[in-house]
């Protein structure tokens, strides 16, 4: 379901669960203000909701900024996706953050995905905060780079994540793409626990922690199960089995279970990103104890494959499909 937005939500002072079970949350009428505020005496959980087409701006001064969801009390974000939003056209119209942390946040299991910006993080931390079993690719800041007197343009910077003296934002197993993050904003203080990937030493990320180099792999954007659109990660990701169990989220984005061994040659970990390679959906391989969900690709949408173990050396497939006349097709097989 699509719910349009055109106004802000009553401010939060009190303790208010918001489950959307998948809904949308859209800009409609060009509205491009706060979705809802967080007071000082309020706490926002907030989970399983899409938040997609708004314009991020403002002329005014800095210290008037908010954010889309603007937080000053206590904010839980779990299974949320923000995506395809962008920023006011104009070369001196700044961009107010999507999300504006004061006080205490935890971001778990979110995927934000081409968000548009120009001068402000998507993300904008002056408290405390924790990122954690996030992803993070395609965001992009609109900056005006002269590459000499005759030769200026406007080009995309990637830009997620930003904080201020006096934060403290930590890091773990979080999927920082290409095109996630750029140079390091974080002002205040990282609290690096570790588990975390991205393509290139991006804000002084300890090595021997978090993995910083390969290639995120990702297959589709969009319905990969669950309640909101993730990125697939396809075989072969430098994301898969690096996290860091001691904070790793027993669902992921999906809902899916976590950990699952993805790659047979490493240690069963959870994978850095929302998105939990094989698990349930998808899975390379049968684990012992009994059926291990459901395969589905939505490519071959109509075709459903389960797979249980039977014994020790034995497998039971059922293939369910359909033929051009819509007539229901089951097939069975022990191997």
């Amino acid at each position: 379901v699509t719910i349009p937005v055109d106004r802000p939500l009553p401010n939060v002072t009190g303790n208010v669960k918001f489950e959307g079970n998948g809904a949308t949350l859209e800009s409609v009428s060009g509205y491009n203000g706060t979705i809802v505020a967080v007071d000082s005496t309020g706490r926002l959980d907030l989970s399983d909701v899409y938040i997609t087409g708004f314009k991020r701006g403002f002329d005014h001064e800095p210290e008037e900024v908010a954010g889309l969801i603007d937080n000053s009390g206590v904010l839980n974000l779990e299974r949320v996706t923000i995506a395809r939003n962008d920023h006011e056209d104009g070369e001196f119209v700044e961009s107010n953050p999507l999300l504006l942390n004061r006080s205490e946040a935890s971001i778990n299991n979110t995927t934000l995905y081409w968000n548009g910006l120009n001068s402000f993080a998507a993300i904008l931390n002056h408290g405390h905060m924790r990122v954690s079993n996030s992803t993070f690719t395609a965001n992009c800041k609109k900056q005006f780079v002269c590459i000499r007197a005759a030769l200026c343009t406007w080009q995309c910077i990637p830009q997620a994540l930003g904080s201020s003296e006096g934060s403290v934002t930590e890091l773990v197993n979080n999927l920082i793409s290409e095109g996630g993050f750029s140079e390091c904003m974080l002002q205040g203080e990282l609290v690096d626990l570790g588990g975390n990937f991205a393509p290139y030493d991006w804000c002084s990320l300890d090595g021997t922690k978090n993995t910083l180099r390969g290639s995120s792999s990702f297959g589709h954007f969009g319905n990969n199960g669950g309640f909101v659109p993730t990125f697939a990660l396809r075989p072969g990701s430098s994301a898969i089995d690096i996290g860091n169990n001691d904070y790793c989220s027993p669902r992921d984005a999906r809902l899916a279970a976590r950990p699952v061994q993805g790659e047979l040659d490493q240690e069963n970990r959870c994978d850095a990103g929302a998105y939990e390679y094989g698990g349930g959906f998808g899975n390379p391989q049968v684990m012992a104890g009994g059926m291990n969900g459901l395969w589905f690709s939505r490519e071959s949408d109509g075709h459903y494959v389960h797979i249980m173990r039977v014994s020790s050396d034995r497998v039971h497939v059922t293939w369910t499909a359909f033929d051009n006349s819509t007539r229901q097709l089951w097939i069975y097989a022990v191997i």
